[in-house]
């Protein structure tokens, strides 16, 4: 019969984002390693010794650490898209060779995560072959989730159900009531949170960010010194698309937390994450909701349309000053004048889709310029907010 989990347990999905070097592993392993120091280690390595005191402490979150770097390969990069591959994802019918290997994987880990998530949701323990065996996967898929799963093989050990251990004297450790899932990655886009955020409202369980703030140059120094070093013009493209999290941006990021790079194993660090993630696991992410679902979506529609039609006219505003702006300079050619206005147009749909798909969504406050045109200082807020998006994309792209 297969082992059970807890059906009250509780999941927080945590990113650790920022560039390369920033210190994003080093920070997992010392929130995991404070985790057991605080409570009973959940991996009896015999390099840790917690003492017979910490025997008899339940420990409340057991801690998952997901690195993408131990799945995906290191000669596979953000400028691997034109990358081809001759693999058939089976299942999707979909051909892998006009999408990149490196997006591929990115692809794969998040079905992967959906599945551990399902799994943790209904109370089953994260064997490897059983969670493998359950899902029609291809020869490239079933590669690429034996590595995330086997990353965390040691980890997931924590998981299942409390057994009689000889060296704490016959007792027996009792199961986690949570799970911090660490996924630890650059998520230099929104959109790559956003992933993550819709799998946290699918499952209804919570979600945190911790981005670390590092100047470039530094992780490039810090990225020098690394085994498997990431290319300097890799990690400087990373830095010029950087997406903050940012609450005023989207607010889905609210359970968000900004640090400095430096000093991230002290004491004072590691305690602030874990109140983040404390905080974010008494806020789960409430799912869609059905009920009444005819009623609710007419009026979202007609709000939405409304929003995004207003955001369409300020974008095409964007695209018109920018246009004039390089035409009085005079420097550019017809044709230059041409290419520049097909790129702006580039950049506004892209913006316009983030709205669609309310990846990027105008605050309350902001929104409430749709409904109230004649209200000159709301319409200039919504369009300061919606000039900042469509600058910082173009900055982007």
């Amino acid at each position: 019969m297969e082992q059970r989990l807890r059906t009250d347990l509780k999941v927080c999905l945590a990113l650790l984002c920022g560039l390369p070097g920033a210190g994003k592993t080093s920070l997992a392993v010392a929130l995991r390693l404070k985790k057991m120091g605080r409570h009973l280690v959940l991996n009896s390595s015999p390099a840790v010794d917690v003492g017979h005191d910490a025997v008899h402490q339940c420990p409340t979150e057991a801690v998952l650490h997901l690195c993408y770097d131990d799945v995906i390969p290191r000669q596979l990069d953000l400028e691997s898209e034109g990358g081809q591959s001759s693999c058939l994802d089976e299942t999707a019918n979909q051909s892998l060779s006009s999408v990149s290997l490196w997006k591929a994987h990115r692809q794969e880990i998040i079905r992967c995560v959906d599945c551990i998530l399902a799994r943790l949701k209904t109370g089953k323990v994260l064997d490897i072959t059983a969670a493998l065996d359950e899902q029609e996967l291809s020869h490239f898929r079933r590669e690429v989730w034996s590595k995330v799963l086997t990353s965390m093989q040691d980890q997931i050990v924590s998981l299942k159900q409390p057994q009689p251990t000889s060296w704490a004297e016959g007792k027996q450790v009792q199961p986690a009531s949570s799970v911090v899932l660490l996924i630890d990655d650059n998520m230099f886009y929104r959109s790559m949170r956003y992933e993550y955020y819709q799998l946290a409202r699918k499952y209804n369980t919570s979600f945190c960010q911790v981005y670390l703030q590092c100047n470039t140059e530094v992780a490039l120094a810090r990225n020098s010194q690394r085994r498997n070093v990431v290319p300097e013009e890799t990690v400087r493209k990373m830095a010029n698309r950087m997406e903050v999290p940012d609450r005023q941006v989207a607010s889905w990021e609210k359970h968000t937390l900004c640090i400095e790079a430096k000093g991230l194993e002290n004491e004072a660090t590691l305690s602030t994450v874990w109140a983040l993630i404390a905080e974010a696991l008494l806020d789960p992410v409430l799912p869609m909701e059905v009920e009444n679902a005819e009623e609710r979506e007419a009026s979202r529609v007609v709000c939405a349309a409304s929003a995004i039609h207003q955001a369409d006219q300020s974008l095409r505003r964007c695209v018109a000053e920018a246009v004039t702006a390089a035409k009085e300079g005079g420097s550019l050619s017809k044709a230059e004048l041409r290419n520049l206005g097909s790129k702006l147009n580039d950049v506004r749909q892209t913006v316009l889709q983030k709205i669609r798909t309310r990846e990027i969504w105008p605050p309350p406050l902001v929104a409430a310029a749709v409904d109230h045109p004649d209200n000159a200082e709301r319409c200039s807020d919504f369009y300061a907010f919606i000039r900042n998006l469509f600058l910082k994309e173009q900055q982007a792209s």
